[in-house]
C-alpha cells in the first residue's frame, strides 16, 4: 500500500475556502523552493497486472492545508492525517498491511503509530542516520551505573555502504524487469524512531556510488524483499502522472474547497475504473484509457443503430476512428 504527498501548481486564483497554500517543494525544477497549489495525502493499494506489472490503485485522498488557512483546532500535518487513514484502513481490515511511503514520512510520528496498528512500514532512511546495536555487549563486572539497553553506536550508513566484501550480489525483480545489484544488511536499533529496524543499502555493480538506503519494521523479511517491495512504490508515481496528464487532475475549473476535493476524488476513482477494466492489459495507462473509449463508443454507435448485418463492424470501424482523432487531437 503506497502513500505520498502530491504537490502541484494547479490553480493560481484561489477563491473562497480554497484548499490552496504556499508549499514548499523539494523537487521541483529547476530547483527546490516554494510553489502555490495544492497538496494532497494519497493512500493506495498495490495490485499486480500480468506476471510482471503492477498498478497502485487509489482508495484514499485527503488535502493539507497551512495552519494559517485552516480555522482554529483543525489544522493537522500530513503524517497526522496518514495516521488517520491508517487507523481507518485497519479497521476494515485485519490481515498484514505493508505500508510504502517515501523518505518525508520515515520519523516517529507515522512510524510508530504504524506499528502500534502492526502495519509493515517499509521506506528509505537517510544516510546519516545514527544506529545502534540491539543488544549490549559483554560488561566488564567492575563497571559502574545502569547496563545499557541498547549496543555500542555503527558506523554511519556511508561508511558501511564503503565496505566492499559485506555485499552480496543477488538478482531482483523490480519495475518490470530482472536487475543485478549489491545488497547488504543489518539489523540495529534506531533511536529516533526507538525501535528496531532492518536497513539494506543497495549498490549497482556497474555503478556503485548510485546507492539507495532502505528501511523496514519488519525484521523477517529478506534484503531482496525489501528491494522488491519498495520498488513498487514507483507505482504511486505513475498513479499521480496518469491522474494530472490524462484524467485532468491538475486542470480542474473550480475554486470552492468542496469542489476541488469531488473533483480530485472523481479522477483518482476513474483512474481506478480504468485500471481495473483493463487489468488483463499490461499496458501504458493511455493504451488503457483508448481502449475503453473506443469500447464504449462502439457499444453506444452498435446499441443506437439498426442491427443489421455489417452493423458491429461498423461501429468498430467508428469507434476506432474517435480513439484515433482523439489521440491526435
Amino acid at each position: 500500500m503506497p502513500m505520498k504527498s502530491l504537490r502541484g501548481d494547479f490553480d493560481r486564483r484561489p477563491g473562497r475556502g480554497s484548499l490552496q497554500g504556499g508549499f514548499f517543494d523539494h523537487t521541483a525544477r529547476p530547483r527546490a523552493g516554494y510553489i502555490w497549489g495544492h497538496n494532497w495525502v494519497v493512500l493506495a493499494v498495490v495490485v499486480q497486472i500480468g506476471r510482471v506489472g503492477w498498478a497502485a490503485l487509489p482508495f484514499w485522498i485527503a488535502s493539507y492545508r497551512p495552519e494559517k488557512q485552516c480555522p482554529k483546532g483543525t489544522f493537522r500535518t500530513r503524517h497526522e492525517l496518514a495516521v488517520e487513514a491508517l487507523k481507518l484502513v485497519r479497521t476494515w481490515f485485519s490481515g498484514t498491511i505493508s505500508l510504502l511511503a517515501d523518505g518525508a514520512y520515515n520519523n516517529c510520528s507515522l512510524v510508530g503509530p504504524a506499528c502500534e496498528l502492526q502495519i509493515i512500514v517499509t521506506t528509505r532512511i537517510r544516510s546519516d542516520a545514527s544506529l545502534r546495536e540491539v543488544e549490549p555487549g559483554p560488561r566488564p563486572k567492575s563497571k559502574r551505573g545502569a547496563k545499557p539497553k541498547h549496543g555500542p553506536w555503527l558506523p554511519s550508513l556511508l561508511t558501511l555502504a564503503r565496505q566492499t566484501r559485506k555485499f552480496t550480489a543477488e538478482t531482483v525483480a523490480i519495475y518490470g524487469k530482472t536487475a543485478r545489484l549489491e545488497l547488504r544488511e543489518l539489523v540495529a536499533y534506531w533511536p529516533a524512531l526507538d525501535c528496531v529496524v532492518k536497513v539494506v543499502i543497495t549498490r549497482e555493480p556497474k555503478r556503485r556510488r548510485r546507492i539507495a538506503y532502505l528501511m523496514t519494521t519488519d525484521l523477517a523479511l529478506t534484503a531482496v524483499a525489501v528491494v522488491e517491495q519498495f520498488a513498487r512504490r514507483w507505482t504511486i508515481e505513475q498513479l499521480f502522472s496518469a491522474a494530472k496528464n490524462q484524467m485532468g487532475f491538475d486542470s480542474a475549473e473550480v475554486r470552492k474547497g468542496r469542489s476541488v476535493l469531488r473533483h480530485a476524488a472523481l479522477s483518482m476513482v476513474l483512474v481506478t475504473f480504468v485500471e481495473v477494466w483493463a487489468h488483463r492489459r499490461p499496458k501504458p495507462f493511455s493504451a488503457k484509457l483508448a481502449a475503453i473509449r473506443e469500447e464504449v463508443v462502439t457499444q453506444t454507435i452498435f446499441a443506437s443503430g439498426p442491427r443489421r448485418t455489417g452493423s458491429r463492424r461498423i461501429s468498430s470501424l467508428l469507434g476506432h476512428l474517435f480513439t484515433v482523432t482523439t489521440k491526435a487531437a
